[in-house]
């Protein structure tokens, strides 16, 4: 089994560390809460990460253990997922820039940080954007329904919207949600700042899609 430390950060702590980590999610199902009463958010890396897990379930990575699902989980949420190892500056990154969190500079250093820091094997299950044409073909029997979004005004705007139409292809619960004025992460900033006039039109469909399949379990990357 893949060792790691207490802290298990990059890059101390390379892939698949944090995979591993997250099939702690195991130890939940142990517990008899069926797969169907989980929802999965993640937010950046996080949506990252609960990719990373989809793609572990549907294409075993060597020597982190398995994960096997009677049912699909009940939904999964990524909010401004991070879906590319090998960003470039052009489009949104660069027409975005000076309206995100995330300038040119920074888009591209983090991106290169995770990618020297990552084994090249991993490249494949963190370069989500540049997948295998059917990597996602069976994702519907990990996740019973999809949503994803993104801002108009972030600078990964445009992967997420390459990557989401990608899943749109071959999930039929699939949704894409683009928030007009939206920036990274956009939505956590409404609760970090709680006031009916900053709340963003994109929180109010993230809550009901929890809401709507809300049952018994909830797991956050």
């Amino acid at each position: 089994m893949h060792r790691f430390n207490h802290l298990a950060l990059v890059p101390a702590a390379t892939f698949p560390t944090q995979l591993t980590q997250i099939l702690a999610i195991q130890h939940i199902l142990s517990t008899g809460l069926a797969p169907h009463n989980i929802q999965l958010l993640g937010d950046s890396k996080g949506g990252n990460l609960i990719i990373q897990l989809i793609s572990h379930i549907l294409h075993l990575v060597a020597d982190v253990p398995t994960l096997s699902l009677a049912l699909p989980f009940s939904n999964v949420l990524l909010i401004s997922p991070w879906v590319c190892l090998f960003p470039k500056a052009e489009g949104s990154i660069v027409t975005n820039s000076g309206n995100d969190l995330l300038s040119i500079p920074a888009s591209l250093h983090l991106a290169s940080f995770v990618r020297e820091c990552t084994p090249e094997a991993g490249y494949l299950y963190l370069d989500l954007l540049n997948a295998p044409e059917v990597w996602f073909d069976d994702i519907a029997k990990v996740a019973s329904e999809m949503l994803i979004t993104a801002g108009n005004n972030e600078s990964l705007r445009d992967t997420i919207t390459v990557f989401a139409k990608r899943i749109l292809e071959v999930h039929p619960r699939a949704t894409l949600i683009l928030q007009a004025d939206g920036i990274h992460d956009d939505p956590l900033f409404d609760f970090v700042v709680p006031s009916p006039k900053t709340i963003g039109s994109l929180t109010p469909h993230i809550v009901d899609s929890l809401a709507n399949d809300w049952n018994d379990g909830y797991f956050r990357a």
